[in-house]
């Protein structure tokens, strides 16, 4: 009778831990060669960078082509097909500037550097290889993007490349109940500046979206600054120039051929694959100063991202952007 009993208690304990483990979603990226999506990407701008005053709005067509897909891994072809831009800055920047690069007479507004730098991506494909988990271990095409740039280029750095980052998003390693939480940092170094953008994702539950069945994910985004970026030719507290705001470190400047440093890359490469610890399960909120959040919407099925929206408010800089799926 007691060895039924406890037959029976270890059945009843396989179905409950079968029941949980059901109960759990599963996000992966998928990759079915040869499938394309397009996307509309916004963003909006009201922010003083180094002491002047900016408010753009940009609009983007973006086209993607999975063109590789393997067991846990696959490769995506992301182009920026069109730009619209709406720029109010100070005369030595242009001023006032409406453009949109599917009117030919506005070729000549590309002489704007703040013009140059919005549509530096257009046209020009970039490789973007990634684990399905979404951990981008090689992003291939910036060289040309730069050296449309010229010197410019060189000075951004690894800031161009950063929002194609953080459109793949990571995904947990196991899968998750609603409150479940992970997150994901991004490296920003631009003008001799260093910050981290380190996203904070909680998962909540599933539903309906753009006649998708979606993931839905609340997204909380934090800042944590390392070195204050300043305009090349700026002058430290003794008249020296001063790229940052240590008299002591020098401005860490890529060698030919590198790309700047990013999050999980090791001596500025990026062919690194999948490094542990990128992106890490948490109790809490992400360290660094909280700025923002927003929603994203990830596909069940497809596994991919339907839209995604988030504002951010980093003392008084203001930035809202949004991705959404064009069906």
């Amino acid at each position: 009778m007691k060895l039924t009993r406890c037959l029976t208690a270890l059945a009843l304990l396989g179905l409950v831990a079968a029941a949980s483990a059901d109960d759990l979603t599963m996000l992966r990226w998928k990759f079915p060669k040869g499938e394309k999506r397009s996307y509309t990407s916004s963003e909006a701008a009201d922010v003083s960078v180094m002491g002047t005053k900016l408010k753009t709005a940009q609009t983007q067509k973006v086209s993607e082509e999975v063109t590789e897909g393997a067991e846990g891994k696959g490769t995506i072809t992301r182009t920026v097909t069109a730009v619209k831009m709406d720029i109010e800055a100070p005369p030595q920047l242009g001023g006032k500037v409406l453009f949109d690069s599917e009117n030919k007479a506005d070729a000549v507004k590309m002489m704007n550097p703040l013009v140059l730098q919005g549509t530096a991506l257009m046209n020009s494909p970039i490789t973007v290889e990634l684990s399905d988990r979404g951990v981008v271990s090689s992003v291939k095409g910036m060289d040309k993007v730069t050296a449309k740039l010229g010197p410019m280029g060189a000075m951004l750095g690894g800031a161009l490349e950063t929002p194609i980052r953080q459109a793949y998003l990571e995904l947990p390693e196991k899968g998750v109940k609603a409150g479940d939480s992970w997150s994901q940092a991004f490296n920003v170094q631009v003008f001799g500046g260093s910050s981290d953008l380190i996203y904070t994702y909680t998962y909540a539950g599933t539903e309906k979206h753009l006649d998708i069945d979606c993931a839905r994910l609340t997204v909380s985004v934090a800042v944590k600054t390392d070195r204050v970026p300043k305009l090349p030719g700026a002058k430290g507290p003794e008249g020296k120039d001063d790229l940052t705001d240590d008299d002591d470190d020098e401005p860490e400047h890529p060698k030919k051929g590198e790309h700047p440093k990013q999050d999980g890359d090791k001596d500025g490469t990026k062919d690194q694959g999948e490094q542990p610890g990128e992106s890490k399960p948490e109790a809490g909120g992400a360290e660094g100063k909280p700025v923002g959040g927003g929603t994203i919407w990830f596909a069940l099925d497809g596994g991919y991202v339907v839209e995604s929206e988030t504002r951010m408010d980093n003392g008084g800089n203001l930035v809202h952007r949004h991705l959404v799926l064009v069906k």
